[in-house]
């Protein structure tokens, strides 16, 4: 059974917009076993609260979209 391979991503709420942007943070792999492997690529930063929430994304394989894009500038 192959690896399976997720986006690990943070929620950032932006003022003046509906929905938050999302932020790469780095990749996490999935072994036969189930255990979960993360490698960050950068450090997220903690909400207002002090806490961190990270979401794993299972990877389509496309590259992600410029922030240019998400953000409509």
């Amino acid at each position: 059974m192959p690896k399976k391979r997720f986006n690990v991503s943070q929620a950032k709420d932006i003022p003046g917009r509906d929905k938050p942007i999302w932020l790469k943070h780095g990749v996490a792999f999935m072994d036969e076993n189930g255990k979960i492997r993360v490698k960050l690529e950068s450090l997220p930063l903690p909400n207002a609260e002090g806490e961190v929430w990270l979401n794993l994304f299972e990877d389509d394989g496309q590259a992600p979209k410029l922030e240019a894009e998400i953000i409509n500038f």
